[in-house]
């Protein structure tokens, strides 16, 4: 019966298959692919030396070792739903040969039970094969959608952090520039209160010279006055000595003031 290597190989290359997707299925792959090879050799000595009585409970053992794998290892989750679709097939092959081993007569009273199970076997199969393929497009078309989004928020996450960067850098800039303006402000402030202390200074300035000036006029008056009987005494001085009285009176009036 050829039954059993082929369900025994298309466990294994869905296995592979389903695996190859996932992040694990390098440590699987070289395994699998032993296996896969293990599977095609025994067949052929099968076919070889004819030992089809014997060999065909290791197909049995195969099989069940697969799905109860499937079943035990957390990693190999995503091909339950096929093992699943499979059991029931697998198990009335196991009990169709297991059956032969019985008596005669308890093996003609239910031989034929395995062949009327079987078609529901296959049923079960189909039907899990076809539930379980939508869920895994369903699968797929969900990690794909998550895949886009973790892109996307990847995306989003390196423009926000370039965005965070070019922040930074308009903000130390802008600092700068407010640096840079308040600096020149200060220095505004210094050279206008240097303005306002020299226009003050000069406004001084020229009210000193303006009190000077007018200070200086009547000085100068009193200065020139000065000189001017400073000379008439000295000319009087010269008259008199020389007794011209009447010039000396010509040249100092009695009603001329005296300083």
């Amino acid at each position: 019966m050829t039954a059993e290597p082929i369900l025994a190989f298309f466990l294994l290359r869905y296995l592979r298959k389903t695996l190859r997707t996932t992040s694990i299925f390098a440590r699987w792959d070289k395994p699998l692919t032993y296996a896969m090879i293990g599977i095609a050799i025994l067949f052929v000595l099968e076919r070889i030396f004819s030992v089809q009585a014997l060999i065909i409970w290791v197909w049995h053992l195969i099989i069940l070792l697969i799905i109860g794998i499937s079943f035990k290892k957390d990693e190999l989750h995503p091909a339950r739903s096929t093992m699943l679709a499979v059991l029931p097939l697998a198990l009335v092959f196991f009990l169709s040969d297991l059956i032969k081993l019985l008596p005669n007569r308890l093996y003609e009273a239910i031989k034929d039970y395995p062949d009327f199970a079987i078609p529901f076997a296959v049923i079960w199969m189909v039907a899990m094969l076809i539930i379980s393929r939508k869920q895994r497009k369903a699968l797929e078309s969900e990690r794909k959608k998550t895949h886009e989004e973790e892109e996307q928020n990847r995306i989003m996450a390196a423009r926000k952090a370039e965005l965070e960067i070019l922040v930074a850098e308009r903000t130390s800039e802008i600092m700068q520039q407010k640096n840079e303006l308040e600096h020149a402000l200060i220095e505004l402030r210094t050279t206008q209160a240097q303005l306002i202390q020299a226009e003050k200074m000069a406004s001084l300035g020229e009210l000193t010279a303006g009190i000077a000036h007018e200070i200086q006029n009547p000085l100068n008056f009193v200065n020139n006055f000065s000189e001017v009987n400073a000379e008439l005494i000295e000319e009087l001085k010269k008259e008199l000595d020389t007794g011209n009285k009447e010039e000396a009176v010509i040249i100092f009036p009695k009603d001329l003031p005296c300083v």
